[in-house]
């Protein structure tokens, strides 16, 4: 990507990774609030790694702000339950 931008050409990396946690009985409710809490923590790594490599771009003198972040939210339970807590 750093190649790319610096010939003026803008590149788009996107890496998707989905898991199902659906019938995994041995998972105990504490194991998949960890779960969650750790992939956060990886979508939040992922959001400061796009903000440095800008940081990076304007620093080397190359245009900034052509980095962007797609984040997908999959609901397995009706949407209203987040909207009463």
């Amino acid at each position: 990507m750093r190649d790319l931008r610096k010939v003026g050409i803008g590149a788009v990396l996107n890496y998707s990774a989905e898991v199902s946690l659906d019938g995994d009985e041995k998972l105990t409710d504490e194991k998949r609030r960890l779960f969650e809490e750790k992939r956060l923590q990886e979508v939040e790594k992922a959001l400061i790694e796009s903000g440095r490599f800008e940081v990076q771009m304007g620093e080397q003198g190359l245009r900034q702000g052509s980095t962007s972040f797609a984040l997908k939210v999959v609901s397995h339970f009706p949407l209203s339950q987040l909207c009463t807590r």
